[in-house]
């Protein structure tokens, strides 16, 4: 869509993964530690970023527990939204969990986030539930799935 380009995710990403994830995230950012442990530990999970001439824009990583999968992480940069980036991370995402056979995915997304829910929306999810005050900050999470 616009010439960027999705790669698996390095371990030499995961500082530039961090600070994205303190600016979009604040208190419920994940610590450098973890993106390296899901980052090394990729075998059947995914953690893919888009990048420009810029540098990484965006990311998603998704375990898949068949015949499950779960998202449970997405992210686009400040300055790359609105334009794409998440939808194409996003199919990037759910091709993946079709080819390796998944039959329903999950994720959360924070009560307020209407951007997000939005996205998952136009991808078929719908709320199956709630969890009270899961976020650092007390605030709910949406469940949502998809059959596919």
């Amino acid at each position: 869509m616009h010439g960027f380009k999705i790669r698996k995710a390095k371990l030499s990403d995961a500082d530039i993964i961090s600070k994205l994830e303190i600016d979009i995230f604040k208190n419920s950012a994940w610590s450098v530690n973890n993106i390296l442990y899901e980052i090394r530990n990729n075998s059947n999970n995914i953690f893919v970023v888009e990048e420009n001439n810029q540098g990484i824009i965006g990311y998603i990583f998704i375990r898949i527990i068949k015949p499950e999968a779960h998202i449970l992480n997405i992210a686009v940069a400040k300055d790359y939204r609105r334009i794409g980036v998440g939808t194409e991370l996003f199919e990037f995402g759910i091709d993946y969990i079709k080819k390796k056979g998944c039959k329903e995915v999950f994720l959360e997304v924070k009560e307020n986030n209407t951007a997000a829910k939005r996205l998952y929306e136009k991808f078929g999810f719908k709320k199956i539930g709630i969890r009270k005050k899961y976020y650092a900050d007390n605030e709910n999470a949406l469940i949502y799935a998809v059959y596919l």
